[in-house]
């Protein structure tokens, strides 16, 4: 078999890197979604909820024009083994980030009915950690996919499953204020919505560090807990004679 030209190598890098970047454009888009959604339920700011609906279409498109992009780079360049692993990943990521999009749709849909009310819900510094945390580790997944780092996609799993911890504890402490304060079940009950909006973008999040793994090795590992991937990664790197990832 002939070897490719120069040529025709620069044009599969400089397509397969424009998917990637349209791809990472697309997180910077969800995560801004997210930022806005959450700071407009905590200070009852519709006009910035608003903003966050507006983006929704811009988000959907992203998707499709990343699956056509990714159809027709696999019709003319036919990539294979770990190129063809990250082009496929690109796709599964994209339908992530359009479900992160839509759980910050909601959460921008419930910062609307709050401002209506004009209370401050309780629980709104916790909103403001978690909203942190969950933007910061999508912007690591996302440099993990980039960059092929499995210690990063690693760490990204670990800080989703102690979130998922602190969650459970944020939302008992709503549980029992709401008990005993039966005037605020209609806030708090809408910021439980939010926290388990943020839990599922986690998982989302989780997801996408889980395809830097795949792309590396070729193991589906998106159905492993925190723990089992963690085992994964030490039974790799005695395969590879403890080298860094």
């Amino acid at each position: 078999m002939e070897p490719l030209s120069p040529r025709i190598v620069r044009r599969f890098d400089e397509e397969l890197n424009a998917i990637r970047t349209k791809t990472l454009h697309m997180g910077s888009l969800a995560a801004r979604q997210l930022e806005n959604a959450v700071a407009a339920f905590i200070d009852g700011d519709s006009k910035r909820a608003e903003s966050v609906l507006g983006l929704e279409p811009r988000i959907n498109a992203f998707e499709l024009e990343i699956d056509d992009d990714i159809a027709c780079f696999i019709a003319k360049r036919q990539p294979a083994a770990s190129d063809l692993r990250l082009i496929l990943m690109l796709s599964k990521i994209a339908r992530d980030l359009e479900r992160i999009g839509d759980e910050a749709k909601k959460i921008a849909r419930l910062a609307i009915r709050a401002s209506e009310d004009g209370v401050l819900p309780r629980g709104s510094v916790e909103l403001r950690s978690v909203d942190l945390t969950v933007r910061s580790m999508m912007e690591d997944a996302m440099n993990a996919v980039v960059r092929g780092n499995n210690a990063l996609a690693l760490d990204v799993l670990q800080r989703n499953a102690d979130g998922e911890q602190k969650n459970r504890e944020v939302n008992e402490q709503l549980v029992a204020y709401m008990t005993t304060n039966p005037r605020s079940i209609g806030h708090v009950m809408d910021m439980l919505r939010v926290f388990k909006g943020l839990e599922r973008i986690g998982d989302h999040v989780s997801n996408i560090a889980k395809c830097v793994f795949y792309v590396s090795t070729g193991d589906d590992v998106r159905q492993l807990s925190a723990d089992a991937m963690r085992g994964y990664v030490c039974a790799q790197d005695g395969l590879t004679g403890g080298a860094e990832s």
